[in-house]
């Protein structure tokens, strides 16, 4: 521990005691400052790491959506007689039932959550 002087006022001298006690205190409190500061920064970087991860999220739902738009208009284009020749049913159907298997969550526009997980 570091020598730290200290200075009473003018009506009041310090016992030894109470110089160590002073001493002691400031040195706590440097500590307690250095330890709020490490939690600080742990708390900014797990906000930092969670905010990548919900980017993440959406990018990959935003991914699946556009996906199954993509699928349910050739779905249509199947659906329509004069391309009945066209398009193979069964690929497409095939491709339908893996569609299933996404996860789709539901937020409502307000920001707030929805009960989550629909299939």
């Amino acid at each position: 521990m570091s020598q730290i002087s200290i200075k009473p006022g003018p009506s009041s001298k310090l016992t030894p005691v109470e110089q160590e006690v002073t001493r002691h205190f400031v040195y706590l409190h440097g500590l307690l400052q250095l330890v709020e500061q490490d939690l600080m920064n742990e708390l900014k970087c797990a906000a930092t790491d969670r905010s990548r991860s919900l980017d993440s999220v959406v990018t990959e739902l935003n991914a699946n959506v556009k996906h199954v738009q993509q699928l349910l208009q050739e779905a249509a284009s199947a659906k329509d007689p004069a391309n009945i020749d066209k398009v193979e049913v069964s690929t497409v159907t095939e491709k339908l039932l893996e569609v299933e298997q996404l996860c789709i969550h539901l937020v409502a526009s307000d920001g707030s959550t929805a009960d989550t997980s629909v299939r």
